[in-house]
């Protein structure tokens, strides 16, 4: 699959609002883009704040073509197609799915995995669970929007006359190519309190080309 494909973008956006819950159950991400010949990996590992951090994958294996190519035949997965697979501690496909998934489905099966019981026991001793939150826009599900996919850049000013605020605004916006090319968003705040205060979000072509052209 590529990454910018409509069923990829989807149900990556919905793991990135259950970040706690799938650290709460030792999940990892690994993610193939890409075709046979032109394929790269990523590797994300939902952690809790205790948890001893996983080791990181070295750059080179992750470009590694070969080992790409062994992990799609291992799991049966087809190069430019979406394809989607659970495993276990065991690494045996427990689920497969060839659309986008509802998240709680998926974290809802895993609950059910026998080696998932004892994990359960122990949370539920501890009083181990994620927090609820009460406003569905919280800044965790706002910035999930990008994390992993843009860098954030966010300018704060009183009004949008200040001198420093323009002079800023005009020398980012005469390099919206290069803003684009580097996944590069800006996000502006102005006004000094809630109640005057407004946003505007700018996002940048990641092809390169400049908007205006």
């Amino acid at each position: 699959m590529w990454e910018d494909s409509t069923a990829y973008v989807q149900q990556r956006d919905e793991y990135l609002e259950q970040v706690c819950e799938m650290a709460l159950r030792k999940i990892s991400i690994v993610t193939v883009c890409g075709t046979a010949t032109n394929s790269t990996m990523k590797v994300d590992h939902y952690q809790l704040e205790h948890d001893k951090p996983m080791k990181a994958m070295r750059k080179e294996d992750l470009l590694n073509r070969t080992l790409i190519a062994h992990i799609r035949n291992e799991f049966g997965m087809v190069p430019g197609d979406f394809h989607m697979v659970l495993t276990d501690f065991d690494m045996k496909v427990k689920q497969s799915y060839e659309v986008p998934i509802a998240l709680k489905a998926v974290l809802d099966y895993v609950d059910t995995m026998p080696s998932r019981s004892r994990e359960l026991e122990q949370q539920k001793k501890s009083g181990l669970v994620c927090p609820k939150e009460d406003r569905p826009r919280s800044l965790e599900n706002f910035l999930s929007r990008f994390r992993w996919r843009r860098r954030l850049f966010i300018i704060s000013s009183p009004n949008d006359e200040e001198w420093a605020y323009q002079q800023q605004l005009y020398a980012l916006t005469s390099q919206a190519c290069n803003l684009g090319l580097r996944h590069i968003s800006i996000l502006k705040l102005v006004g000094m309190d809630a109640a005057d205060m407004g946003g505007v979000l700018e996002l940048y072509p990641i092809n390169g080309k400049d908007p205006l052209a």
